[in-house]
């Protein structure tokens, strides 16, 4: 159980730090989405070197903003399932459903981050081929993770249930 309170104690500053920074973000993408002066200042966006705003790297930001929100709202939707295990609430429904979320939310976040990057890579003629573990991939597969980690509370659910009637 001790774990479980570092992890939310975690999880909770996590929380909280990202709201200190969430305004100065919106204000600054903000700014990027509806200006057309350069920034001046290099930046680098999930491994695409953005000098020039144009429109390509106008939806490169939308996507990593939407990205960014949906991880936001899975870090929620984590917060609400570790209350419910302080609870004692494990195979509560509704954690079950909040990993499933959490999984498909991740997946649609690591997409939503992958894809644009790769199309602007593609035109402005850098695609490069690496190998390794890059953060699309590990967050898909923790996406993965919780979709199953969701499949296996279910199985467990219905085990306990099936063992509660058992005399």
């Amino acid at each position: 159980m001790r774990k479980l309170n570092i992890l939310k104690a975690i999880v909770d500053f996590v929380w909280i730090m990202s709201f200190i920074t969430i305004p100065a973000i919106l204000s600054f993408f903000g700014y990027v989405l509806l200006s057309d002066e350069p920034l001046g200042i290099p930046i680098t966006l999930n491994g695409v070197e953005v000098e020039v705003i144009d429109f390509q790297t106008k939806i490169l930001f939308l996507f990593i903003l939407l990205a960014a929100l949906l991880i936001l709202y899975c870090l929620f939707l984590f917060r609400k399932i570790l209350r419910a295990f302080q609870k004692r609430k494990i195979f509560d429904l509704e954690v079950i459903k909040n990993l499933n979320t959490i999984g498909i939310l991740l997946l649609i976040s690591a997409l939503f981050t992958g894809i644009p990057a790769f199309l602007v890579k593609l035109l402005r003629k850098e695609v490069s081929f690496e190998m390794g573990l890059n953060s699309y991939v590990m967050l898909f597969c923790l996406g993965l993770f919780f979709m199953v980690l969701s499949e296996v509370f279910t199985i467990a659910k219905t085990q306990k249930e099936e063992n509660e009637l058992t005399i």
